[in-house]
């Protein structure tokens, strides 16, 4: 019996062992790559933002720019998780001129809400902020709301769970489309507790000095905390030519900042990261933008290039203070660019990014997935993109620039399925420059399963436990065996048997 129990132990364990190691080295499965845009052979689109409805399970909504041959912007909805999409224009009141670089959430009662501007002459300059909303998942939206006039850019959109919208933009007070050295800017942010009918006066979110800032990511955090990153690219210099680039290497820093009453005032900023460098020339007005994204229990997480590299750093008590960073992506040669964050409710952490294995933009350039289920400390990858494309395909916006793959991809998810987006070339030449947004959907990834260690510890307690039990039957056996029928010597008391 001991040799019995002994080798159903060790089976036991093995079996467990076996298990845990299926679980661990499960893929994720990527589903096809769809096409969003309505095609075109000369048309190139950037810079999604996807958006998920909480109340309807598989209704999507991407916005994106389109860059060329004209600028301007749209939107597209699915209700069937990814399979098919149809385009919905943004409105703008008559007589105005093409919506430009959208941005779209949704409410936690299922409202959809798109923010955009509006472009105006031959220098494409914005002259308004609107927000326009959805009650049927974005194949209708209302007319208009104007949050703001001016040279406002860059707008992004977050919203709380009290459904108080908050967006944040660049505001410029003279042309810096022609040059922003003679230019006076300073991000900005304004909030609607109406659904986006009204909206109280603009508010600085970052100090007012002579340096360049942009790229001004919202994001929620803890019981209704708004936590703004932002890059700041230094002094102003006297000239900067050409409406504004930077020149491959040009040093930034990455700033947070944060409200705690309702983003009427916000903190001093707390520098992230700082003297990061950009991997080629760009214009400040399409920046790369930070990743940034509100979890559970007062986490905030941040993700940024960081060439070769995704660094991803992670804050406990609502973007107060930050952890040391973590590498995100898995191989370290090349460059990795344009990563884009989001966290389910379930606390996992999924990072968008692309990757140039040459580190230049090239042929072969694919979109991954990293994914975390240990808040953000490890991260497993999965390649998204079914076909390798030319990032060097593309729009330009002058002045030497290379070609445009967007200021940010697009990921949400809930706590069973990732949709990421991102602008692909696959169908363009040098010829047509044409880009795409292509989506993709990861489904039945659930919340995931623990990293090696925690296997390792659960294999561990699980093999004590088995071998105690074991001990205790093998004990419990022995003691109820039968006794020897006792001799007339072992007897007394009238015959009846010891105790």
């Amino acid at each position: 019996m001991r040799r019995d129990a002994l080798a159903g132990a060790v089976f036991l364990l093995a079996a467990t062992l076996a298990v845990a190691g299926a679980l661990n080295s499960r893929k994720i499965a990527v589903g096809r790559n769809v096409f969003v845009n309505p095609s075109g052979i000369i048309d190139a689109y950037s810079t999604p933002t996807i958006a998920e409805n909480p109340r309807r399970p598989g209704n999507e909504v991407a916005v994106f720019r389109k860059d060329a041959p004209r600028l301007s912007a749209q939107l597209a909805w699915s209700t069937d998780g990814n399979n098919t999409w149809h385009p919905t224009a943004l409105p703008l009141p008559p007589g105005d001129d093409r919506p430009f670089f959208p941005d779209a959430a949704f409410a936690p009662d299922g409202t959809l809400y798109v923010i955009y501007v509006n472009l105006t002459g031959t220098g494409n300059t914005p002259a308004n902020l609107f927000v326009a909303h959805s009650s049927d998942g974005g194949r209708t939206l209302s007319a208009p709301t104007l949050i703001a006039s001016g040279l406002t850019f860059q707008p992004r959109i977050a919203i709380g769970l009290d459904g108080v919208l908050h967006v944040v933009w660049l505001q410029v007070k003279r042309n810096g489309t022609e040059s922003l050295a003679r230019a006076s800017e300073q991000i900005v942010a304004a909030q609607s507790a109406d659904g986006g009918l009204t909206w109280s006066p603009p508010v600085g979110v970052n100090t007012p000095v002579d340096h360049l800032v942009g790229a001004a990511s919202p994001a929620m955090a803890g019981r209704g905390l708004l936590v703004v990153a932002y890059e700041d690219f230094g002094p102003r210099p006297s000239s900067l030519g050409n409406g504004g680039t930077a020149q491959p290497g040009q040093p930034y820093d990455l700033l947070v900042t944060r409200s705690i009453n309702g983003g009427t005032a916000f903190s001093a900023p707390t520098i992230v990261a700082s003297a990061l460098r950009s991997a080629q020339r760009f214009s400040y007005f399409f920046p790369e933008f930070p990743g940034v994204a509100g979890g559970p229990h007062d986490t905030v997480y941040l993700v940024w290039p960081a060439n070769p590299d995704v660094v991803l750093r992670r804050s406990t008590n609502e973007g107060a203070t930050w952890q040391p960073p973590v590498r995100v992506n898995r191989s370290g040669s090349g460059s990795s660019n344009l990563p884009t964050l989001s966290v389910a409710p379930s606390g996992r952490v999924d990072v968008v990014y692309l990757n140039r294995p040459g580190g230049s933009p090239g042929l072969f350039t694919d979109v991954h997935l990293a994914t975390s289920f240990d808040g953000g400390r490890t991260f497993r990858d999965a390649r998204l993109s079914s076909e390798s494309f030319d990032s060097s395909i593309g729009p330009t916006f002058g002045g030497g620039l290379p070609s445009d793959l967007g200021s940010h991809l697009g990921v949400a998810g809930d706590d069973n399925t990732i949709y990421a987006a991102w602008g692909d070339t696959r169908l363009g030449t040098e010829t047509t420059g044409r880009e795409d947004i292509v989506a993709a959907a990861v489904r039945g990834v659930g919340s995931g399963v623990p990293g090696p260690w925690w296997f390792a510890a659960a294999a561990a307690l699980g093999a004590l436990g088995l071998l105690l039990l074991v001990r205790r039957h093998l004990v419990g056996a022995r003691r109820a065996k039968p006794r020897a029928a006792a001799g007339p010597h072992e007897r007394g008391n009238g015959g009846a048997e010891s105790p």
